[in-house]
């Protein structure tokens, strides 16, 4: 078990040497160190989730509210940078959470999954006997 871990969720690996999660009902963005085995925090406000680079210098997390934003934090120096507005993106919310899947790419392009609903059809392939 991971030390004082009591009351946080979303743990998500950092590479070998911590981990993120969120904290205080996901106010918080925590950082737990394995060598100090201690938490910080990394930023507060209001997080629906994140999503950890594949090289793990950044972490990918979207804002609700009124006005969702795309950002991501640079674990090295702390530095959060604006990725893009969700405001008018039609996203797939999760009826649970609230808040809209995202996900890293291999390039570190940030992925979501968008609603089209039932009435555009992009491709269809149909195998006839």
């Amino acid at each position: 078990m991971v030390p004082s871990s009591e009351g946080k969720g979303g743990g998500t690996w950092v590479g070998q040497g911590g981990l993120i999660a969120g904290g205080e009902g996901f106010t918080k963005l925590l950082y737990f160190d394995f060598k100090s085995l201690k938490w910080s925090e990394l930023l507060a406000g209001n997080f629906v989730n994140w999503s950890v680079s594949p090289d793990g210098k950044y972490v990918y997390f979207t804002t609700g509210g009124a006005e969702p934003q795309a950002k991501r934090i640079r674990l090295s120096e702390g530095k959060v940078e604006l990725i893009t507005s969700l405001t008018g993106l039609r996203r797939v919310v999760d009826a649970v959470e609230g808040g809209t899947q995202m996900g890293v790419a291999p390039d570190g392009s940030v992925v979501f999954t968008r609603d089209i609903g039932t009435q555009e059809i992009y491709a269809l392939n149909i195998k006839w006997p």
